[in-house]
C-alpha cells in the first residue's frame, strides 16, 4: 500500500494489463468492484492516493461508457458518501482527470468547488489535489479558477486551497516536463506579489510553485526573483524567493 515511484507503476501496469485483456475474475467492473470496496478508515493517506492511482489506471483502460459510469459514481460518492469515501472520490478523479479531459461530465467543476465550503480539512486538501490535476487535462476551463489564488486585487474566501492546486498543477507539469511556458506569464506576477503574504502556509505553496517553475523556465523568471531580492527592508518576500531556490535545487 505505500509503494511509490516505479513499484507504484508497475502496479498500476499490472492492473491495466489484467483489465484490459479482460481477464476473468479481472475484468473492468470485477478489479473496480473490489478496489472501490477496501475499507479505507485506518488506511494512512499515501496508501488512499496510491489506491486512487490504481483506480484511476483501470478507468482509463475501460470503454467510454465505462469511465463515465466511474466518474458517475465518483460525483455521487462526494455528495453522499462518509468522509474517506469522498476522500478517494476526489483523488480518484484528479487522477484520472490528469490523464484524461473528463470536463465533460456536468457539474464537475462546481462540485469540486463546494468541497472547500466544507468543514474537514482532508477533504479540502483532496478537492485541491483534485482540482490541480484536473486543470492539467483542461487548462483552459481550470487555469482561470486556480489563477484566482495569485489575484491581487480581492482575496478569494478559499485562497490556500487554490494555491495548493496550483502547486499541485505547476508540479506535475515539472515533473512530467509538460509545456507551460504559455501560462508562465500568466502565474507569475501573482506569485511574486503574494511572497509577501503574513500567511506562512501562503508563502510556503508560493515558494513551491515559484522552485517548480524554476525547473521548467528559469532563465525565464530569474532576473524577476532577483529583483525582488534586491529589496532588504522585504523580509518575506527574501525568505520566499530563496526558499523556491532551496525547492529548485533539491528536485
Amino acid at each position: 500500500p505505500l509503494l511509490q515511484g516505479s513499484c507504484q507503476q508497475s502496479l498500476i501496469e499490472f492492473f491495466q494489463i489484467f483489465v484490459g485483456k479482460n481477464v476473468k475474475g479481472m475484468s473492468f467492473e470485477d478489479t473496480f468492484k473490489v478496489l472501490t470496496s477496501q475499507p479505507l478508515d485506518e488506511l494512512p493517506k499515501q496508501s488512499i492516493i496510491n489506491l486512487a492511482k490504481c483506480i484511476a489506471g483501470i478507468c482509463i483502460k475501460s470503454d467510454s461508457e465505462s469511465r463515465e459510469n466511474s466518474v458517475k459514481k465518483f460525483s455521487n460518492d462526494i455528495q453522499c458518501g462518509d468522509n474517506p469515501t469522498k476522500h478517494l472520490a476526489l483523488l480518484c478523479l484528479g487522477e484520472l482527470g490528469q490523464q484524461l479531459d473528463i470536463s465533460t461530465s456536468s457539474n464537475l467543476k462546481e462540485l469540486i468547488l463546494s468541497c472547500f465550503g466544507g468543514e474537514q480539512e482532508d477533504i479540502k486538501m483532496a478537492a485541491a489535489y483534485a482540482l490541480g490535476h484536473l486543470a492539467v487535462g483542461n487548462m483552459p476551463l481550470y487555469l482561470p479558477i486556480i489563477s484566482q489564488a495569485v489575484n491581487t486585487t480581492t482575496q478569494h474566501p478559499h485562497q490556500y486551497f487554490l494555491f495548493v492546486a496550483l502547486k499541485e498543477m505547476i508540479q506535475i507539469h515539472a515533473n512530467m516536463n509538460l509545456e507551460f511556458v504559455e501560462y508562465t506569464d500568466n502565474v507569475l506576477p501573482g506569485l511574486i506579489a503574494h511572497c509577501k503574504s503574513e500567511e506562512e502556509g501562503v508563502r510556503s505553496m508560493v515558494s513551491e510553485c515559484i522552485g517548480a517553475l524554476l525547473v521548467m523556465h528559469g532563465e525565464r523568471i530569474i532576473v524577476s526573483l532577483l529583483n525582488v531580492l534586491q529589496n532588504p527592508d522585504d523580509k518575506y518576500s527574501r525568505r520566499t524567493i530563496l526558499t523556491s531556490i532551496r525547492h529548485f535545487l533539491s528536485r
